[in-house]
């Protein structure tokens, strides 16, 4: 996904990437290895947080929002389209 970071710019008003760690770690409960600003869908911009969990699995956690507050953590990415251009 290296083109896509580069061509988007930092919206103003979306959320801090404190704040997607924070939800992310307050859903999961564990610590992040990474977070990666990935996506634009329907006007809310999504982070894609690597956490290990408490079994000790490193998985993505998808945290969305948009105007400063986090709206959305999707904790299974299945469940989540991938935007288009991105390849998981």
């Amino acid at each position: 996904g290296g083109q896509v970071e580069a061509k988007m710019s930092k919206p103003t008003g979306i959320i801090s990437t404190q704040e997607a760690i924070k939800a992310a770690t307050k859903t999961i409960g564990d610590y992040v290895i990474s977070t990666h600003l990935f996506a634009e869908m329907g006007g809310n911009y999504y982070y894609r947080i690597t956490v290990v969990d408490s079994e000790n699995e490193v998985r993505d956690v998808y945290v969305g929002g948009k105007s400063g507050k986090v709206i959305q953590v999707i904790e299974h990415p299945e469940e989540m389209p991938p935007p288009p251009g991105i390849v998981k």
